[in-house]
């Protein structure tokens, strides 16, 4: 399975604010890249918690990826000096449209502008 790794700067969007943002270093490792591909990402706060809001593309059913489910899972690590401390993980669905928003971290503050690590996958069996 092919992994795709994009990097990305995003700009925080601040809602009801008109002040700068700071660019975030995002990294996105799809690991189920052949089964569907991210087209465009961004990030939205909503009470001071970051979302990534994803629009994608469907290459294949999800079960070709060898998952067992529509289950998928994330996780978010924070980037210092070389190490990664992961800061919040879940589970979402790919449905039937064509974005997902899943929450990155669970406050705006523990981002910092530290860089970013978000992995996609299977969701792993209970």
């Amino acid at each position: 399975m092919a992994v795709l790794k994009r990097s990305l700067y995003i700009s925080l969007i601040l809602t009801g604010c008109a002040q700068a943002s700071p660019q975030l270093n995002i990294d996105i490792n799809n690991k189920l890249s052949s089964c569907f591909q991210l087209q465009q990402q961004t990030i939205s706060i909503t009470n001071e918690v970051p979302i990534l809001e994803a629009k994608y593309q469907v290459k294949k059913n999800i079960s070709e990826c060898a998952c067992n489910s529509k289950i998928l899972s994330y996780s978010t690590a924070i980037v210092t000096d070389d190490l990664e401390t992961q800061i919040i993980a879940g589970q979402f669905i790919l449905n039937t449209e064509d974005s997902f928003n899943i929450p990155i971290a669970s406050s705006q503050k523990i981002v910092g502008d530290y860089d970013l690590n978000i992995t996609l996958a299977c969701a792993l069996p209970n």
